[in-house]
């Protein structure tokens, strides 16, 4: 299974390292890049280390974690809820959060969190690669986004095995036909 780099952000210290505890022992996909109590360091600790998920408490001090989502410009990673309160969980559905676990953590819900979570991720990577695939198969006119022709090398088409953007092709397709 591919290693998912997560960030874990709670204002109660010992929820945190419950958490943490709970991740390193149980969770060996999971590798935590960082944890804090503060929702403006988790900000920008997000945009520097581009994690895959969040580990992210609700209600905290200065902001709530909904509120914390708000601020960041461009989510791209999921969001799993930690909390001691579930009468938050139809937000979350609403956002679109992959999960909402409610506090104390049960290792077996988290184990089955972070399970589907990797299958999840796995297919987003595989429908992005495919993608990836007939962009370069059926490549698009001029102007486009995808060119017949290399602009670097007039005259070279994407056909040509020694082509970067066929190589590249190539190697995708071996990655996921194995």
């Amino acid at each position: 299974m591919q290693l998912l780099k997560a960030i874990l952000v709670d204002d109660e210290l010992n929820s945190l390292q419950n958490l943490q505890f709970k991740i390193q022992e149980y969770c060996p996909s999971i590798k935590v890049l960082a944890q804090c109590q503060n929702p403006e360091e988790a900000i920008r600790l997000i945009q520097q280390n581009k994690p895959d998920v969040i580990f992210l408490d609700i209600e905290m001090p200065r902001m709530s974690g909904f509120k914390m989502l708000e601020q960041i410009p461009e989510v791209d990673f999921e969001v799993i809820f930690i909390t001691a309160y579930n009468h938050y969980a139809i937000n979350a559905i609403r956002i679109s959060a992959f999960d909402y676990l409610v506090k104390p953590v049960a290792i077996e819900d988290l184990q089955q969190t972070v399970e589907r979570l990797g299958t999840y991720t796995i297919k987003k990577t595989r429908e992005r690669a495919e993608h990836l695939r007939n962009n370069l198969a059926n490549p698009k006119k001029p102007g486009g986004s995808y060119c017949h022709t290399d602009q670097r090398r007039p005259g070279i088409h994407p056909d040509q095995t020694d082509h970067p953007y066929r190589i590249q092709f190539q190697l995708f397709q071996n990655y996921f036909t194995e």
